[in-house]
């Protein structure tokens, strides 16, 4: 029998754990994604969980940001440690 959301799912649905690393959130998303393709879950319950998957999509978004900002970030500082270090 599918499985129907409850209003405490609505509005738990965008509240996503500040520890929720991307790997998690992945799955989660895959598992999602599962669900709805194969018609697992009711029309309510897959809209709730589109919402949810919303969520996640965004929350890998800024975790990717972040790291690709990081990275730019190193790249920088080596390029200006290594300029620094040679001889003029």
């Amino acid at each position: 029998m599918p499985e129907e959301p409850t209003r405490q799912t609505s509005n738990a649905i965008a509240k996503l754990p500040a520890d929720l690393s991307f790997e998690q959130a992945q799955a989660e998303l895959e598992a999602i994604i599962s669900q709805i393709e194969s018609g697992e879950v009711g029309l309510e319950a897959a809209v709730g969980r589109y919402e949810r998957g919303v969520a996640l999509v965004r929350h890998c978004r800024a975790i990717l940001e972040k790291s690709e900002q990081r990275f730019t970030d190193l790249t920088n500082e080596m390029q200006a440690a290594t300029k620094s270090a040679k001889p003029a």
